[in-house]
């Protein structure tokens, strides 16, 4: 299972890509999920897929769906800390978005 470390990698192979090419970034506009598994990202079947570009001056912030179970003190502490939890780690890559139904892109 990738951690959180390969999950921020490949975030971070994502935008610089979107950055740096501008077809990448056109399908990850109009076809994020086939964007991702072209970038080899692993994307669970029927999982909504969002891009979003977020312009120079705006601030985004997410709030991923509540976790079904009760937290321990320790995931509590790690999400806290910028890490992942709980389901919102599970299937994502960091904890900036989604990827599957209950992850992070």
């Amino acid at each position: 299972m990738p951690t959180t470390e390969d999950h921020a990698k490949a975030y971070g192979q994502i935008i610089a890509r979107a950055w740096s090419d501008p077809d990448f970034a056109a399908k990850l506009k109009s076809d994020p999920a086939a964007a991702l598994a072209e970038a080899g990202i692993d994307v669970p079947e029927g999982a909504k897929i969002t891009s979003y570009f977020a312009t120079e001056n705006e601030i985004v912030v997410l709030v991923p769906p509540k976790p079904s179970e009760e937290l321990t003190d320790e995931a509590l502490e790690a999400m806290a800390g910028g890490g992942c939890a709980g389901t919102l780690g599970s299937n994502g890559i960091g904890c900036f978005g989604t990827i599957g139904t209950n992850g992070c892109l």
